[in-house]
């Protein structure tokens, strides 16, 4: 964390150098800002037991639970609050809905390992779920199993 501030500082004082200064200071504040808003979300989700993890890749396991239902229910956060997988990750946006620009911070609920829990996708009905034969792999960049020859 220190060294983030430091390099911080390098910019600023490279900025006063060439003349940006006004700019890379405003930027600094709205990074401040913005750290504090992620901190106070991080710290009311870890308060209320929820694990906090970082942005999902593409490839990772963790769906959003907007996505998931367990048998033929949606799953909730509430319903979810007692899966093993239960996580949330928290990023910042730009809301401009309402004609000014502000910062807001979006939490999103996730099971880190869905199939390991028993949910599944809200497209997929769970008796046509694929089933992995020996020579099948799943690709994530295909639409499901695909066959190896």
């Amino acid at each position: 964390m220190h060294r983030r501030y430091a390099r911080r500082v390098v910019h600023a004082i490279s900025a006063a150098h060439s003349g940006r200064f006004e700019h890379q200071l405003q930027s600094l504040r709205d990074q401040r800002d913005e750290d504090a808003l992620i901190a106070q979300a991080i710290e009311a989700l870890t308060a209320a037991g929820v694990a906090v993890i970082d942005r999902p890749r593409w490839t990772d396991d963790t769906v959003d639970l907007e996505s998931l239902v367990a048998n033929v229910d949606d799953v909730t956060e509430e319903s979810h609050a007692s899966c093993p997988g239960h996580a949330a990750y928290v990023e910042s946006l730009i809301d401009d809905r309402h004609g000014d620009e502000r910062l807001v911070v979006e939490t999103t609920y996730v099971c880190t390992d869905p199939v390991a829990y028993g949910h599944f996708e809200a497209e997929q009905e769970p008796a046509s779920r694929p089933k992995p034969s020996t020579n099948e792999v799943f690709s994530p960049r295909s639409t499901g199993w695909a066959r190896i020859e």
